[in-house]
């Protein structure tokens, strides 16, 4: 390990050079680590939406197939002609 420490001063200067180096690279998994949980419950949220979604649309088909909307939509017109008459 020795080495190899002393392998990379060579290469990239002293010692102070590859713990700032070293610094930067923490931060740098750090954003990511947050980026990736931010992400996650990103997704997650998405997900749910979508779940809803899906729920809303069988909903809307069921109530239009069984004829409830198109009798609320009638309804609401003719509150709306009695409103205006």
């Amino acid at each position: 390990m020795i080495f190899r420490e002393e392998r990379l001063e060579r290469e990239l200067g002293n010692t102070h050079d590859l713990q700032c180096l070293d610094g930067r690279l923490v931060r740098v998994a750090d954003k990511l680590n947050e980026l990736q949980t931010e992400s996650l419950r990103l997704q997650k949220i998405n997900q749910q939406r979508l779940n809803a979604l899906a729920e809303l649309k069988q909903s809307l088909l069921q109530k239009t197939f069984s004829g409830e909307l198109t009798a609320d939509a009638a309804d609401v017109e003719h509150k709306g002609e009695a409103a205006l008459a």
